[in-house]
């Protein structure tokens, strides 16, 4: 800590143990003018251990420098700045970032995702589309019968498209709550490139026959379409039951998608409670681009294909 004080005249960041595993302190050091700014998610001040470490790192930090010590003062962050703080980020996350994370997807994606969809038995599939909705607390009263869900609460809709690492292509989100999927799908800008012209090739075989339009995984509200493959409600046939069987955990990719997600970054698991809708979608499409930034670090691209398979549920 003090060497990195030494090699920086600006502000640090440190996340500082409470109680490791589960209770961390944000401490923003700002070695020039002696200040530390703290923000403690239950609101607790620094203890005395926290607070004699940075006067060591402080204390290291002027001799080397040839200060004269000065007193640390602490202050407290407050709920405004870090309002502000987060919005300012989440705003430089989408502008720095989304260019490259949020992409659709180019001739190299297209062409790996073909043949990761050929090694799991689809052939030209690009992965599977669902929406997901997250509640707003704070909706204005004039709108909130507009954006209603399915709960009675106003909520905001995500759809996107999520592959087998998990990574997720083509988020579209804002439309209020009261949309069902199919208005989703048809605001979104989802099939704008293969409409335009545009799209990557996507070449592929089933049966002897040549196809070049890929297609996704999706639930049965969708539309019968030859870019949208449903689900078989209640399959009887071997065949059917066979397809059904090898479709589900591929469908099921978008809901680990959102599941991870929402784990990953608990203010988007939690109520939206921010009034600005603007500010609301640079949070969620920040997440996205976060998320995905993790999935591009952890993928092994040479690793092999595996099939997942839904753990039954335990019956007590």
């Amino acid at each position: 800590m003090a060497n990195r004080l030494e090699d920086t005249e600006t502000g640090q960041f440190w996340l500082l143990p409470v109680h490791i595993g589960y209770h961390w302190m944000l401490v923003i050091i700002d070695p020039l003018r002696d200040t530390c700014y703290w923000l403690d998610p239950i609101r607790l001040p620094p203890r005395n251990g926290i607070k004699s470490l940075m006067a060591m790192a402080f204390d290291y930090y002027n001799t080397s420098k040839n200060r004269q010590p000065k007193e640390i003062t602490w202050k407290s962050i407050k709920q405004s700045t870090t309002i502000e703080s987060l919005k300012r980020f989440c705003r430089a996350v989408v502008e720095v970032f989304g260019a490259h994370y949020l992409r659709s997807p180019n001739v190299d994606d297209v062409a790996r995702l073909l043949h990761i969809g050929e090694r799991r038995g689809f052939p030209g599939m690009l992965g599977s589309l669902d929406c997901m909705h997250w509640k707003w607390k704070n909706c204005p009263t004039a709108w909130g019968g507009q954006y209603a869900g399915r709960s009675g609460s106003p909520t905001i809709i995500l759809e996107a498209v999520a592959d087998y690492d998990i990574w997720i292509w083509n988020a579209y989100f804002g439309l209020p709550g009261s949309n069902n999927d199919l208005n989703v799908l048809e605001a979104s800008h989802l099939f704008a490139n293969l409409a335009e012209g545009i799209a990557p090739p996507a070449n592929f075989v089933i049966k002897g026959k040549e196809y070049n339009m890929s297609y996704y995984l999706a639930d049965g509200i969708y539309p019968k379409l030859s870019t949208l493959v449903q689900i078989i409600h209640d399959p009887h046939h071997p065949k059917n039951k066979l397809f059904a069987m090898k479709q589900e955990p591929c469908r099921k990719d978008v809901e680990c998608a959102f599941g991870i997600l929402q784990s990953r970054f608990v203010i988007i698991a939690g109520l939206a409670r921010l009034w600005n809708k603007k500010v609301l979608h640079d949070i969620m499409t920040s997440c996205i681009i976060m998320h995905n930034m993790i999935i591009e670090d952890e993928r092994d691209i040479n690793a092999s294909i595996e099939e997942r398979v839904e753990v039954p549920s335990l019956e007590v």
